[in-house]
C-alpha cells in the first residue's frame, strides 16, 4: 500500500523531517500540523490515518507520534533494501537475531494497518490483536526465540488467509517458511 492523498504524504514528509528520519524519535502530531497550517483536529485525523495505515506510530497519548520504518520505505528514506521486496526468512536457529527481531516488529505493524480496514468479527480480531501482543512480549526477551515468533506468525497467517488478506499472509508465508 502506498500514500495517495497528497495531504498525508505531506504530513508524512514533515514528519520524516521532524525528526531527521529518526524512528526512534517522536514530535507532536499538533506541532507538524502547525508547520503545515492545520488545526488540531485537522492533524489529529491525518496523523490517525497514518498511524492506522502503519506508516507512523503513536508514542504518547498526548500526541506524540513517530515515523516508522514502512514511513521510511514510503518516502524512500531507509535503508537500501527497503525499497526491495525481499523478505526476511526466520530459519531454524533458537534465537532470533537484531535484523529478524527489527523484520517481525515491521510485519507486525503492517499486520496492525490492516487489522483495522478487514471488518472482521470482535472475537476474530480479538486474537489477532492477542497473537500480536504476545509476539511483542517475546520480542522484549534479550533471546527472541524463533520457535515462538514463528508460531505465532504461522497463527497470524492462518488467520490472515481466512480473511482474505492475501497479501500480507503470503509475505507472513515467505518469512516463516525454513
Amino acid at each position: 500500500m502506498t500514500i495517495e492523498n497528497p495531504e498525508q504524504r505531506t504530513f508524512l514528509t514533515e514528519l520524516f523531517n521532524k525528526t531527521e528520519g529518526d524512528t526512534g524519535r517522536q514530535v507532536s502530531m499538533y506541532d507538524i500540523g502547525e508547520s503545515l497550517g492545520l488545526d488540531k483536529n485537522s492533524a489529529g485525523v491525518l496523523a490517525e490515518e497514518l498511524i492506522v495505515d502503519g506508516f507512523a506510530e503513536l508514542v504518547s497519548l498526548s500526541g506524540g507520534i513517530s515515523i516508522s520504518t514502512r514511513g521510511l520505505k514510503e518516502l524512500n528514506a531507509g535503508p537500501a533494501e527497503a525499497s526491495g521486496e525481499s523478505v526476511y526468512r526466520l530459519g531454524e536457529t533458537g534465537v532470533l537475531d537484531e535484523e529478524g527481531c527489527r523484520a517481525v516488529e515491521e510485519m507486525l505493524v503492517e499486520i496492525r494497518g490492516c487489522v483495522y480496514r478487514m471488518g472482521m468479527r470482535y472475537g476474530d480480531m480479538e486474537e489477532l490483536v492477542i497473537d500480536m501482543k504476545t509476539a511483542e512480549i517475546q520480542l522484549l526477551s534479550p533471546k527472541t526465540k524463533t520457535p515462538i515468533i514463528r508460531e505465532i506468525l504461522t497463527s497470524l497467517h492462518e488467520s490472515l488467509a481466512a480473511h482474505k488478506n492475501t497479501e500480507i499472509a503470503s509475505r507472513i508465508a515467505s518469512m516463516i517458511r525454513p
